[in-house]
């Protein structure tokens, strides 16, 4: 009797004890699991407001986006409510899949499962800011949030904290003076500030490029209206939040090759002879929405959007590849191997952070494809902050009448002044009459040998008629849209319009007397949708680097060139071409197997393509802000990343 009991109670002992190491094992599988899923969700939503958000600054910058039933989608409300749709975070598993699987009646046994019903209590502003958000604007949030930005509009800047605002007026002023790389008086939109440390490498990480940081700061806490998720945080012992920023990088085009396009790299067309770029010399990184990278062409770094595929392994960067860079385990490895980032990038590769090219195509090119915007929320709106054509200091139209006609505007400061000389309409200004009476103006119309009328422009020659007319001086008057006019009572032609692929038949741009552009101390830009022939020697003289600018000399301004079709000559083929500094493509992806062949250049003579051996390339990017010129083109990286956990207060 007693061994028995002695034996029973042993046996029960061993139950409990094993039972209750069973129920321990549930609670910590159950706390495991929670925090497993939460975490996913978290991940979901961030990721969700990483892709909604440059979407909502893009519509906040666009007509009728300031709105009753449009702006509060565009606000930070609108965009955590949505991220937290998109990213099913409330349910494990949604109705619809229920519904399809037949098992509406089964019971949830997930604990993770919340109606996160109250957004204002699970994002919420950096303390002391109510609201959803604090703007990095005009003060600085302390330690471990970046720069501040400076925005002189009060209105505006206010709203920056109910909307992610992106504007021209914001720029890097005193707050940021000492904390960035070039003098913010001298570099105060786009500044050296670092790149940041993710796997999309238009720049390397930690090193300076050229940009400009928005930036705005949040909590967010999943769990915060259920007490089962705040104690699975990983910052329960913070009230369950964790905070983040998330920046939007403005970037100007900067990198050797930029090609918004499906862009082959390293070989020439058919047309073009075929066979392997001969004397192409490329410094640093290139960028293409989709690339085919062939042999024989060494790239320090490749960045995509879409796709790329690479001949050759080793042709990118100083170690070998090690095998196909997307291939599972080869990044790693090579990361591992080398203590570095692998050098070839897609944006999917980089987590929390998304690439925007900004592309307006057409419209780019000419300003009478714009609509008018009215309503806009944001400071800056999208035509003015997109449109190549629509940023020029200096305006040439053309009027299309039989003889062509032109006018002329400028700046006397921020005021638009039409030109004309005396006698002549402003408005429709006969080029004939305008040369007889000033034969050193700038403009002249010339027909080529296939009978192609052209208007000629000579930028040596504007600073001295600027002087003449009373207009700015070419440190304001530093850019020219050339477009032809087809919306005038009289003339108004839908058929004047000239498409993005200009035809031989078109009215054409020359480039003449451009060889020495010392003048522009800020840079030159001339931008058409026209075609475009570069008929002289291009800004080939150098001068001395602007005064404290921290630029070395021998110094050549900072120009850019935006034509959707660019000829190499007229009527005479030049025997070379030869092209430093950066090259780009605004095409677009348009799918497909075809690709731009970016040194596949076309002669103006008979539009034959200049034969490879002819065609010299030395490309390298743009490393500081006084290198910029008055144009480029533009590309967003949106980037979320969480605060350093020793900077919590």
């Amino acid at each position: 009797m007693v061994a028995t009991l002695v034996v029973g109670g042993v046996l029960l002992l061993m139950m409990l004890s094993a039972y209750r190491g069973a129920a321990m094992s549930r609670d910590v599988q159950t706390a495991v699991a929670v925090r497993v899923d939460l975490a996913d969700k978290e991940d979901a939503v961030l990721r969700s407001i990483v892709e909604i958000t440059p979407n909502r600054a893009i519509r906040a910058m666009q007509s009728g986006s300031d709105v009753a039933g449009v702006r509060e989608k565009l606000s930070w409300q609108g965009i955590f409510t949505d991220a937290l749709a998109q990213a099913n975070a409330r349910t494990s598993i949604d109705a619809a899949t229920l519904a399809t699987l037949g098992i509406n009646n089964t019971y949830n046994g997930n604990p993770a499962d919340t109606a996160s019903n109250n957004v204002a209590s699970i994002f919420t502003a950096i303390s002391p800011d109510a609201d959803y958000a604090s703007a990095g604007i005009n003060r600085s949030l302390g330690t471990g949030y970046p720069i501040p930005l400076q925005y002189g509009d009060a209105a505006k800047s206010n709203l920056d904290r109910l909307y992610p605002l992106i504007a021209n007026q914001k720029i890097y002023g005193t707050l940021a003076s000492g904390l960035v790389g070039a003098d913010v008086a001298k570099y105060p939109v786009y500044n050296l500030i670092p790149y940041p440390n993710i796997n999309f490498g238009y720049g390397a990480p930690g090193a300076n490029f050229v940009a400009k940081r928005n930036w705005w700061a949040f909590s967010m806490n999943l769990g915060a209206n259920d007490a089962i998720l705040n104690d699975a945080s990983r910052n329960a012992n913070q009230g369950g939040k964790r905070d983040f920023v998330l920046s939007l990088y403005e970037i100007p085009s900067q990198l050797a090759i930029s090609a918004e396009t499906y862009a082959n790299i390293g070989t020439h067309g058919a047309a073009a002879g075929g066979g392997a770029w001969q004397h192409a010399v490329i410094n640093g990184g290139i960028f293409a929405t989709r690339a085919q990278i062939d042999a024989g062409i060494p790239l320090a770094r490749v960045a995509g959007r879409n796709g790329m595929t690479l001949a050759n392994y080793n042709s990118v960067g100083a170690n070998p590849l090690g095998g196909d860079p997307f291939a599972a385990g080869t990044r790693e490895q090579y990361e591992t191997m080398y203590g570095t980032s692998m050098p070839v990038y897609l944006s999917s590769d980089a987590g929390r952070s998304s690439f925007v090219p900004i592309n307006a195509g057409l419209n780019f090119f000419d300003r009478y494809s714009l609509g008018t915007e009215a309503n806009v929320i944001a400071g800056t709106t999208w035509n003015d902050y997109t449109s190549g054509a629509g940023q020029c200091a200096m305006r040439l139209d053309i009027i299309p009448t039989t003889p062509i006609q032109l006018r002329f505007s400028y700046l006397v400061g921020s005021t638009r002044v039409p030109s004309a000389p005396t006698g002549v309409s402003a408005t429709t200004a006969q080029i004939a009459t305008w040369e007889s009476s000033s034969p050193l103006t700038p403009f002249s119309v010339k027909k080529l040998a296939n009978n192609k009328t052209c208007v000629v422009v000579k930028p040596k020659l504007f600073p001295a008629y600027l002087a003449k007319i009373g207009a700015s001086d070419v440190t304001v008057n530093n850019s020219i849209a050339i477009n032809v006019d087809y919306t005038l009572t009289g003339v108004n032609n839908p058929a004047l319009k000239p498409d993005i692929t200009p035809k031989l038949g078109d009215c054409g741009v020359i480039l003449s007397d451009c060889d020495d552009l010392t003048a522009y101390s800020k840079g030159f830009s001339l931008v058409t949708n026209l075609m475009l022939y570069i008929a002289d020697d291009f800004n080939q003289v150098t001068t001395t680097a602007p005064t404290g600018s921290g630029l070395s000399s021998p110094f050549t301004p900072p120009t850019s060139i935006f034509a959707p079709d660019i000829r190499y000559g007229t009527d005479v083929a030049p025997n070379k071409v030869q092209i430093s500094g950066q090259m780009g493509h605004m095409g677009g992806d348009k799918g497909g197997t075809t690709a731009t062949r970016i040194l596949d250049l076309q002669l103006g003579k008979d539009d034959s393509v200049a034969p490879p051996d002819s065609i010299s390339v030395n490309l390298s990017p743009i490393v500081h802000p006084g290198l910029l010129p008055p144009i480029t083109m533009k590309y967003w990286l949106v980037v979320l990343e969480e605060r350093k956990r020793e900077y919590y207060r």
